[in-house]
């Protein structure tokens, strides 16, 4: 699409709680707009769509931070998550279906000593649309050797759910 307009109503709201060992947040988001091409062939559409999108994001996560055995700080996080996204989109399949996702995550920050810490974490992600679970390990060694200098060395692996858009596309294209 070229030369496409697009107006757009973006709106969120977040409710936030911080405990010592307890952090909750739930947050909603909304996005309805309407599009279309700025102009069009005598005859053909000019692709007129008025999509909303709304998502309500719920993360719980217990923090504890300890000493075992007594050399080695640990900082531990434990979370579980939960999104819902539905989408009302004419470019998309007739309708496309509520999903439901969902995401349990794991990390311990191992301080040893004042210079290096180890982080190990993991996390599994619940798609729909894959109708699978996707895991994500992540671990890292951050070493400090003077004040104000840290070197880190990494290795993860990342996932990022497919959107609506790549998902349930269904767009009908005008050959005359």
């Amino acid at each position: 699409f070229n030369d496409y307009g697009v107006q757009a109503d973006n709106s969120d709201i977040s409710v936030a709680y911080k405990s010592e060992n307890i952090n909750a947040r739930l947050y909603y988001a909304r996005l309805a707009t309407h599009a279309e091409a700025n102009s069009a062939y005598r005859g053909h559409t000019s692709f007129p769509t008025d999509p909303e999108q709304n998502s309500v994001d719920g993360e719980v996560v217990f923090v504890k931070q300890f000493r075992w055995p007594e050399v080695l700080k640990h900082d531990v996080h434990v979370g579980l998550g939960y999104r819902l996204k539905n989408v009302d989109w004419s470019y998309l399949v007739d309708e496309p279906p509520i999903e439901h996702h969902g995401a349990a995550f794991l990390q311990d920050s191992i301080g040893i000593g004042d210079s290096l810490t180890i982080v190990a974490s993991g996390r599994v992600d619940y798609v729909p649309y894959l109708e699978r679970l996707i895991p994500s390990p992540r671990g890292s060694a951050i070493f400090r050797p003077a004040e104000g200098q840290a070197i880190r060395v990494s290795a993860s692996t990342a996932f990022r759910a497919p959107t609506f858009l790549e998902s349930y596309l269904e767009l009908p294209i005008q050959l005359q």
